[in-house]
């Protein structure tokens, strides 16, 4: 069976880690941004809960922040649960296989300069 998806959008949770042993593992949301604007002119979003292990979680968790642009793959996985109360609750989260940053583009030519500059 195949589970492989791929989405990009914007980091938009604290990411959260957690480091028990070898079972590192970080958290976070990511706005996915539709093809298509509302008749109000906004463009509606999907926000995909993610997961990551390992060394990828640690350098997710030290690299990026709310707001960077993030290119993921994984397989969407779902999980089942009991809140406090003791309800039964679902969640479906990707787990990240591989992840991309993608650096924003300068807003304007004196933005373009800014971020040239600061790469010397």
């Amino acid at each position: 069976m195949l589970n492989e998806v791929s989405f990009i959008g914007y980091i938009c949770t604290d990411i959260i880690f957690t480091g028990k042993d070898e079972k590192q593992y970080c958290k976070f949301r990511i706005a996915v941004p539709r093809d298509y604007k509302t008749d109000d002119g906004a463009r509606p979003a999907d926000f995909i809960s993610c997961i990551s292990f390992g060394v990828s979680a640690e350098l997710i968790y030290t690299n990026l922040k709310k707001g960077n642009k993030i290119c993921v793959n994984g397989r969407m996985e779902s999980s089942k649960y009991t809140d406090k109360v003791g309800n039964t609750k679902y969640d479906v989260a990707l787990n990240i296989k591989k992840w991309y940053y993608e650096e924003p583009k300068p807003k304007s030519l004196e933005d373009y300069q800014r971020a040239f500059e600061s790469k010397e």
